[in-house]
């Protein structure tokens, strides 16, 4: 025969109770490594809302900044273009002497026509 559902709540209910009102005092010991990670919590959300707020007060102040340096950005560019030619593994000796005896014409028209210099490593 099925349970109703009445008396299954009202004995859960009455055994609740029963267990709360005639509980004995319990022996347990909370160390201070609780206390400690909720103050650290607690830390951790006002440092967050203060960094916020100084975000949000400071904000005006750096979009001013921002926006002042970007007006340079737009000037007129000093030079039309600038090629960085870099050879990796290139003996630049080696180079030289192609350059000299007139095997590489493109790299002495380069060295001649622009600027030209040894990359440092």
């Amino acid at each position: 025969m099925p349970v109703k559902r009445g008396a299954f709540i009202f004995c859960f209910v009455f055994a609740a109770t029963f267990a709360v009102v005639f509980a004995g005092p319990a022996q347990a010991y909370i160390g201070p490594g609780a206390g400690f990670a909720l103050l650290s919590s607690f830390l951790a959300v006002i440092v967050a809302f203060f960094t916020a707020f100084l975000a949000l007060l400071t904000f005006p102040i750096r979009w001013f900044i921002r926006t002042m340096r970007r007006r340079g950005l737009h000037s007129k560019p000093k030079v039309r273009k600038v090629v960085i030619l870099g050879l990796d593994g290139l003996d630049p000796n080696i180079c030289d002497g192609l350059i000299a005896r007139g095997e590489l014409p493109t790299f002495a028209k380069l060295k001649e026509t622009g600027a030209f210099r040894r990359l440092g490593t």
